[in-house]
């Protein structure tokens, strides 16, 4: 068992250290052990296990736990965000401050980590004196930016009040993580004076490195890899459609036709060029960086981005809509609201299909500028719960 063998928690100095345990080279190979101390073999060999073994099936022999988050992204924005670049391509929300922020307190906050950015370890003892421990926990962090899913595995026969402690005190020392508050090009050359002495603009202010969820965003996520090829006709959950459809339309994404038998749905598709006004693209994303400024200040995060298509999410507390009742009912659950917008979408009159985002020029012979026409296109996906916000 764990508890009786030694080789299972005397620490090598190396990996007390800081240093990991293993890495997992990028080919889907078993773990590598990377110190060259020679306590660490054995050390390794029990744990090595534990490198392997998905969270999906930790629940038969431990007690697990998890908390899915939304880390911040970084700022600035990326400049081709919601415009593609010369090469046809988009860039995507990072949040490597948020994540490194997350991590650095991980390490600190376990014995030692298992795997760099992936899997840490802490030993705990029934007894602050006693130097055996009887007990550990896991951590296994999922990451992609900027949705991460932490998994927290205990040892069988752990006590229940020890992990509940650990698992909310955990929640409490995420969610309180900060991180600077970079400015803008603009409000970095702003000096601000306390007590007549110049504060450097990047230490104003912090904000906090995550937001904690308290629904699994990560199962009902929508997540669109590429710009969907039909907007103007329905596509039922059950896959039919209608019998006055034009043609045939292509299959739409299995994750995206089953969470729409759950989510109420809703899209909006805007004209931006009419036959004697045409905004350019240019205005265009410039309304696409202000909407997405607008989400950003009513508190929406940043929770996947691919291609042009970025996805925004929100968590509100719902409150009872009996009058006669407190508005803070027990029986009212959180609800996720996920905002969906496109890139420019640019269609062209008198066809069905329409280039997509990494789309080319009109077909030669046809130089009239008049026949396409730019489009706006947001979603609204929100999970029913009872009770109003």
């Amino acid at each position: 068992s764990f508890s009786s063998n030694p080789c299972a928690y005397m620490v090598p100095e190396s990996i007390r250290s800081g240093m990991p345990l293993f890495y997992l080279p990028s080919n889907n190979t078993p773990p590598i052990l990377c110190s060259s101390d020679p306590s660490c073999p054995q050390f390794a060999q029990f744990w090595r296990p534990v490198c392997l073994i998905d969270p999906s099936v930790w629940h038969k022999w431990l007690h697990t736990y998890r908390l899915c988050i939304v880390l911040e992204h970084d700022v600035p924005l990326p400049r081709f965000l919601h415009t593609a670049s010369q090469n046809g391509r988009y860039q995507t929300v990072q949040s490597r401050h948020a994540s490194a922020t997350l991590y650095n307190f991980l390490k600190d906050w376990t014995s030692f980590v298992l795997v760099e950015n992936h899997t840490y370890l802490k030993l705990v003892s029934s007894e602050e004196s006693d130097k055996t421990p009887s007990w550990f926990y896991i951590i296994r962090v999922i990451s992609k930016p900027t949705l991460a899913v932490i998994h927290l595995a205990f040892l069988g026969g752990t006590p229940g009040k020890l992990r509940y402690q650990v698992a909310e005190k955990l929640k409490a020392k995420i969610s309180a993580l900060k991180i600077p508050l970079r400015p803008s090009a603009k409000e970095s050359l702003a000096r601000v004076f306390i007590d007549g002495r110049p504060v450097d603009s990047k230490v104003r202010s912090e904000v906090p490195c995550c937001m904690l969820l308290q629904k699994p965003l990560e199962k009902i996520l929508i997540r669109y890899e590429r710009m969907p090829s039909e907007f103007g006709t329905v596509v039922f959950p059950d896959g039919t459609q209608p019998h006055t459809a034009a043609k045939p339309l292509r299959p739409t994404s299995s994750l995206v036709t089953t969470l729409s038998r759950y989510l109420h749905h809703r899209r909006w598709v805007w004209t931006a060029s009419a036959q004697n006004c045409d905004l350019g693209h240019a205005a265009v994303a410039r309304i696409l960086a202000t909407l997405t400024e607008m989400r950003l200040h009513e508190g929406f995060k940043f929770a996947h981005s691919s291609t042009g298509i970025i996805n925004m999410v929100l968590e509100v507390q719902m409150k009872c809509c009996d009058e006669d009742m407190d508005h803070t009912c027990k029986n009212c659950r959180p609800s996720i609201i996920q905002y969906v917008l496109f890139p420019l979408r640019v269609t062209s009159a008198g066809k069905n299909n329409s280039s997509d985002d990494e789309g080319t020029d009109d077909a030669e012979g046809e130089p009239n500028d008049l026949e396409s026409t730019l489009e706006l296109i947001a979603e609204c996906w929100i999970e029913p719960q009872h009770g109003v916000v």
